[in-house]
Parts: structure tokens; sequence; C-alpha cells
């Protein structure tokens, strides 16, 4: 099943809030900021009327997003309520693929929302289910979602051990564009996992560490050498006195 990734409301507000605060200066526009053409245009419009920006422009700039917003919570809410409803039906067939693609989904549109608990849950659900049809595209895919929303949740050991799992499954099925994602993903969380160490709390640092090590173990023995070269500059930073 093929999927996109939508910023999430957060992402939005900030990518307004920087093009707004750039064309109020003089700037210009940035392409992909997952903003609508309406509140694109309403931004052009700043920009080609500075310096002699009105409240009203800034206004409409604002309604414009806004408004966006709005719709996508009706979007959001409209195929949660329609996931929701199939649960039921498919809970009492056999379609197990059907079921457990439905949790994903319900759970990726959760943390969208920012319901990380909840979506959490949904997501362990297919990934129970899943194990079972030995589809491995698909549980590679459950398994990345849950470690995001287990690194979101800031629970490091949970979150790498569904990453390692998806690289290690990537990896035996010969699917190098998973195994490469699930090896970024996994540099990526040791990221997020060392900035307390970095940012001045170093009472963490062994056991920061050790998971990095663990990780350098997985991606040693799954081959990715680029990502493993970047988990090195991470356990440098680390080890730094």
């Amino acid at each position: 099943m093929a999927r996109s990734r939508h910023p999430t409301d957060e992402e939005l507000r900030r990518n307004f809030e920087r093009e707004l605060a750039s064309v109020t200066s003089g700037g210009g526009l940035r392409s992909e900021t997952g903003l609508d053409v309406q509140t694109d245009a309403a931004l052009m419009a700043i920009a080609v009327a500075y310096p002699a920006v009105s409240e009203e422009l800034v206004r409409a700039a604002r309604a414009h997003k806004a408004g966006q917003t709005a719709e996508r919570d009706a979007a959001w809410s409209a195929a949660e309520a329609a996931l929701r409803a199939a649960l039921p039906d498919l809970l009492t067939g056999r379609a197990v693929d059907d079921l457990a693609q439905t949790y994903h989904e319900l759970g990726r549109l959760l943390a969208r929302r920012g319901e990380v608990e909840e979506a959490t849950a949904h997501v362990e659900r297919s990934r129970a289910l899943i194990e079972r049809s030995g589809d491995v595209a698909e549980q590679v895919a459950v398994l990345l979602t849950l470690g995001k929303l287990r690194v979101a949740a800031s629970q490091p050991d949970e979150a790498l051990a569904a990453i390692r799992r998806a690289l290690e499954l990537a990896s035996a099925a010969k699917a190098p564009n998973l195994a490469s994602a699930a090896a970024d993903l996994i540099v990526r969380a040791h990221q997020i996992d060392a900035r307390g160490v970095l940012t001045g709390d170093p009472s963490g640092r062994e056991t920061v560490l050790a998971r990095v090590e663990r990780s350098r173990e997985a991606l040693a023995r799954a081959g990715q050498t680029r990502s493993l070269a970047a988990l090195d500059s991470v356990k440098r930073a680390l080890s730094a006195d």
C-alpha cells in the first residue's frame, strides 16, 4: 500500500510562520512547505506588496492558513470515522491483512494528530496481526511506524528494538530500499537519544553509548556502511570529553 508523508499541524504552523516572516521582511517563499495553493498565493501577495504590507494582507494569509488546517481536520476526522466503522466487520472475518492495515492506518492518522499513546496501541495491534501473514514489506512498514512513535514517546530502547527488527527483516528479504530506510531511522533515533548528553546532562552517557553499540552491530551485519559511518559520528560526539 503506497503512503505519502503529510506534514503535521505543528509543522504546517512552523512553516507558515517562517514563510510569513520571510515575505514581510522582503524575502521570498520556499517550495514544498506543505501549505496549500490559497495560502501560498496569499503569502505571495505579501511578497509582491513589500514594503507596503498591509494588515489586511497578513490577516488574509492567516485566514487561508486557518482554513487549510480546518479542512485537514475535517478530512482526518472523516477518515478516522471510516476506519473505526470498518473495524467491526473486519474483526468478524478472516481478512487479517486488511485488519492489520486498518489498525496501521488508524495509528498513523492518530499520530499525525498528536495522539501518540492511542496511535501506538493501534500499531502494536497491527504488528501482532501482520506477523502472522508473512508480508515482509508490511511488517517493516509497521515496525518503522512503531519505532517513530516510540521515539516520540521518549522510549529509545523500545524504538530501537522495533527499528532494528525492521532492518533485520528487510535485509533478510533482500529489500535494499526498506533496509536503507530502517538504517536511516536508526541513526535518526540515536541522534535524538544523544541530545540530552550532548546538551549538558552526561548522566546517561553510558546507557546511550550501549544502545549505540547494539545498533552498530546491527548496521554492520546488514552491510549499511553509510549509516554506520553516520552512527560513528554520534558515538564520537558522545565520547568526546
